[in-house]
């Protein structure tokens, strides 16, 4: 509930791009990828960095709009 209240805040500044996990994709790899930061990609999805990424997973990705 809370990456959703936190995912609609961001709306006016970002739009949520949805990533799908593969192998060797990292936190840190989509945040550089997308142009965003790891803070904000775990936020949007409610988890930490120690959070073990799983093949195939989802992930919204906050990117900013242009």
């Amino acid at each position: 509930v809370e990456a959703e209240s936190f995912r609609r805040a961001l709306a006016e500044k970002y739009q949520m791009k949805v990533h799908t996990v593969k192998k060797g994709d990292t936190l840190t790899g989509l945040a550089r990828r997308y142009g965003t930061t790891v803070s904000l990609i775990n936020k949007a999805n409610g988890i930490d960095s120690s959070v073990t990424l799983s093949l195939g997973q989802q992930l919204y990705v906050p990117v900013r709009k242009r």
